[in-house]
């Protein structure tokens, strides 16, 4: 259970999936041998929950090696570039993002959009108006995002909701100066001031304000980069995650080996 789904469809607009996801839940969380969570925050929610699920927290990892800083520092270039990996949905509130960056016109920046969604030729037509130097990039093949977070300044995720966003986590692997909204599971991710830095994703002067400070701050960045390299290290290695979790999903399994759950398909 990644994140609140009836978050995501309320944020959309929709009155009948938040119902929905509600009763599944009711029906779901009984039966089910055991829930995995992604998050603190979801594990803290879900634990209250009236159908009182078996809960297990494995967030989501990172290859450290192939997500890693670039092997040599970066030159000083201008533009000065933004990135966001994602998808273009309302709940990712880009629109704000597009008017933070119009703020920062004393230097040079560029916005640079890795995904799709079915809200980029609003935005595309929003960054226009506002004078953004944006680029839509659209879906980029998994194996060539290291090359992306490496190329930029600073890596900045605006969402309204979140679970535990790999994007994030993969850009702090790659020693990227990291900026994100202070919403559902990100906090318990990037730690304000440490390893990164939170804002209100409602406010575009404070969306500004930390990518302001991303830019204009190199020892800051630098610090907060380095910081969040290790955290992601220590915490999010991808190989780690999945020996632990194969364990927890053959444990409410019963007794039988993972070939036996297999058999037959």
């Amino acid at each position: 259970y990644g994140y609140h789904y009836g978050d995501v469809a309320r944020i959309k607009g929709s009155k009948v999936k938040p119902f929905l996801y509600r009763w599944l839940e009711r029906v779901a969380f009984p039966r089910a041998a055991g829930v995995i969570v992604t998050s603190r925050q979801m594990e803290t929610l879900l634990g209250s929950h009236p159908g009182k699920p078996r809960l297990a927290y494995f967030p989501n990892g990172v290859d450290t090696d192939s997500f890693a800083p670039a092997p040599a520092p970066r030159s000083a270039q201008s533009p000065r570039i933004v990135l966001y990996v994602g998808r273009l949905e309302r709940e990712k509130n880009l629109a704000r993002l597009i008017d933070a960056v119009a703020v920062l016109r004393a230097s040079p920046v560029r916005l640079v959009l890795v995904g799709d969604g079915s809200l980029r030729g609003d935005l595309e037509g929003r960054a226009r108006a506002a004078g953004v130097d944006a680029d839509f990039l659209g879906v980029v093949p998994h194996g060539l995002l290291p090359r992306r977070f490496q190329s930029a300044d600073c890596f900045v995720l605006p969402s309204l909701t979140e679970g535990n966003p790999k994007a994030l986590i993969e850009a702090m692997a790659c020693g990227l100066p990291c900026a994100a909204s202070a919403r559902g599971g990100i906090p318990s991710i990037l730690e304000d001031g440490v390893t990164g830095l939170l804002f209100n994703p409602g406010n575009v002067a404070d969306i500004a304000r930390a990518i302001g400070q991303l830019l204009a701050d190199q020892p800051l960045a630098r610090g907060l980069a380095e910081r969040a390299r290790a955290a992601v290290v220590a915490l999010y290695d991808v190989h780690a995650l999945l020996k632990a979790e194969a364990a927890f999903v053959q444990s409410v399994s019963g007794p039988r080996s993972a070939v036996d759950l297999f058999e037959g398909y």
